[in-house]
């Protein structure tokens, strides 16, 4: 992960004509190299892959930000490719059951990395439940124990998994009875 924050200021009018206090922040932008022979980077404030170069110095790419704003970068050995969730067949309202989900590079191994991930799981009606929210995908590994409770509706639940670097999104269905 690399954070990127941009700090440049100028003076301003509320103390800046007494020369002691930088308080408007300013646009910046520039290039970022990074001592990697490989890799892939990520913008996780927009979950888009990003234009870099690999070149003798390493891994170059450009970034711009607004003032005092700030970017969070994900660099992977490999690029993204896939987003697996398994569920099983059939749940029992008042049972524990597991969905995995698998973030996987194009070798269809498991990402080597923790990834960001928003999961959303909906009940029959469509409203979101619990256990909906951000999880980390331990090198590319997710494993959610999920309990319908026993006044839950019946019907097909649906779990979504968004993957938060490359935008990657995959989703399984599971009849709850």
């Amino acid at each position: 992960y690399l954070f990127v924050i941009n700090d440049k200021r100028t003076y301003g009018n509320y103390v800046g004509q007494y020369r002691k206090v930088m308080e408007d922040g300013l646009p910046n932008e520039g290039a970022v190299t990074l001592v990697r022979k490989q890799g892939v980077v990520y913008d996780l404030t927009t979950s888009k892959k990003v234009d870099a170069t690999i070149g003798s110095d390493g891994i170059t790419f450009q970034t711009a930000l607004g003032p005092g704003d700030g970017k969070l970068y994900l660099v992977t050995a490999s690029p993204i490719a896939k987003v697996a969730v398994k569920a099983p067949a059939k749940a029992t309202r008042g049972t524990d059951f597991a969905v995995s989900i698998n973030v996987l590079g194009g070798n269809g191994r498991n990402m080597d990395a923790v990834i960001p991930m928003a999961i959303t799981i909906k009940d029959p009606s469509g409203n979101v439940a619990e256990f909906s929210g951000y999880h980390a995908a331990i090198d590319g590994k997710l494993t959610l124990n999920l309990n319908v409770a026993t006044n839950d509706m019946s019907g097909v639940w649906s779990i979504e998994a968004k993957e938060l670097a490359s935008g990657i999104t995959s989703q399984a269905t599971i009849p709850v009875f």
